[in-house]
């Protein structure tokens, strides 16, 4: 048993450079039950109206169920607070919830300096 209590409680401890699991909704399938709400831990998801370039960017016949629905959609609103657990593609009843591998922006390096961008040195790093 402590084993597998070792492997759950690292499961989600990736590297900083390495890619974690992050939600990623459907909003043509989303039907907004907020089973995702009830079932995360970490308060991750939110439903509301559909923002119109998300609507914008459906086909016609997800329009239509978008519509049907009142134009609301489940947002992952604070994807840096998920654990990568799965239960909202579990609980979603529309299979519209994916976890989906995301690599957090990278930091620009401590020696950089913006005065020293040239054709030769196009990082901005190190001496001119």
């Amino acid at each position: 048993m402590l084993s597998i209590v070792r492997i759950l409680g690292t499961m989600n401890a990736t590297p900083e450079s390495s890619p974690r699991l992050v939600p990623v909704i459907d909003h043509g399938r989303c039907e907004a039950k907020r089973d995702c709400i009830r079932v995360c831990p970490t308060d991750v998801f939110d439903v509301r109206r559909i923002d119109a370039a998300d609507f914008a960017a459906l086909g016609l016949v997800s329009k239509l169920r978008v519509t049907a629905h009142r134009r609301a959609t489940a947002y992952a609103k604070r994807i840096e607070e998920c654990e990568s657990c799965g239960l909202c593609v579990a609980a979603c009843p529309e299979a519209a919830i994916t976890l989906t591998p995301h690599r957090p922006k990278s930091r620009l390096p401590s020696t950089f300096d913006p005065s020293r961008l040239t054709d030769s040195n196009p990082h901005g790093i190190g001496r001119p």
